[in-house]
């Protein structure tokens, strides 16, 4: 077990559902959303004193990086939005027509062939209703996985799809095609024994293990990419909600948090919750991939 003294309190603020966390390399930044609030936050690295909160005009949950440096990729509940950074403003936006009344976007990644893979899910979450959707730099969006119910977790390893059903409270792996598309019958990687606590945001290490934030379980399991339990990882939030390797080196993990759904009793003893957290790791991450936004 890790010790709690390890982590490093990087932002100590309250976000309600602080996700899809990003570590910008050219910039050397953290960006994250807090999704209930419609907020999206930046901190330079190691700078505290310099984080921004900007206020959206949608419902983000995913951060991604865009090929034109001045601007970010968000899954939103209007879409995917080319957000300009310096300005802070919206640019242009690729609907998604599966954003139907009720469902709102989720997890979400950039693919090895440079689409964006984004998880929807219904607000409330109902079984099966959620899907994962396919975002092509050509713009064209199409429905890849459907009967999920809260998608979070999207890595790509070895030939394999690795995700997670949060309301299953467990972890998958699928087969992948040679053209990167979802092939065969998803094999389940881990099952999380508990009511409550369940998988939710990932990070890859260039060791190939898997990094995975349980909600509701004050802990980072790191996972073998055949889903064997190799460390656990403690932490002094509740919820931590999702993780990227972060820094100059990729050396440090970086966990949101969140506060929602959390007792009473929980806020009391674990009171950082909601707080942005990183710990120096002797293993380093992989750098997010960038999407390229469809020429005009």
């Amino acid at each position: 077990m890790s010790e709690l003294r390890d982590w490093q309190v990087l932002w100590p603020g309250e976000n309600q559902l602080g996700e899809g966390i990003l570590w910008h390399p050219e910039l050397q930044t953290l960006f994250w959303v807090d999704i209930v609030r419609s907020e999206l936050f930046a901190m330079p690295w190691q700078q505290p004193d310099l984080v921004s909160c900007t206020l959206l005009p949608f419902k983000a949950s995913h951060v991604a990086l865009c090929n034109d440096s001045d601007y970010l990729l968000l899954a939103t509940n209007k879409g995917v939005a080319k957000w300009h950074i310096a300005e802070q403003r919206l640019d242009d936006i690729i609907a998604i027509p599966q954003l139907e009344k009720g469902m709102r976007c989720n997890d979400a990644a950039v693919a090895e062939d440079g689409s964006y893979w984004v998880g929807l899910m219904s607000e409330p979450p109902e079984a099966e209703r959620g899907c994962i959707v396919r975002v092509s730099p050509s713009g064209k969006v199409e429905t890849i996985k459907t009967g999920i119910s809260i998608p979070n977790t999207l890595l790509w390893h070895e030939r394999h799809f690795i995700f997670a059903d949060s309301r299953l409270h467990t972890l998958f792996r699928q087969p992948l095609t040679a053209d990167g598309l979802l092939a065969g019958e998803p094999e389940v990687l881990l099952t999380l024994d508990s009511d409550h606590q369940t998988p939710d945001g990932s990070a890859l290490a260039t060791d190939d293990s898997i990094f995975n934030a349980v909600w509701q379980g004050q802990r980072i399991q790191q996972l073998s990419s055949s889903g064997q339990l190799l460390e656990e990882h403690y932490l002094p939030v509740y919820s931590p909600t999702s993780c990227t390797f972060c820094g100059p080196e990729l050396d440090y993990l970086a966990v949101t948090s969140a506060r929602v759904d959390a007792p009473a009793s929980a806020l009391a003893e674990f009171p950082l919750t909601g707080a942005l957290i990183c710990k120096k790791l002797p293993v380093t991450g992989t750098l997010a991939r960038t999407f390229h936004w469809p020429e005009q």
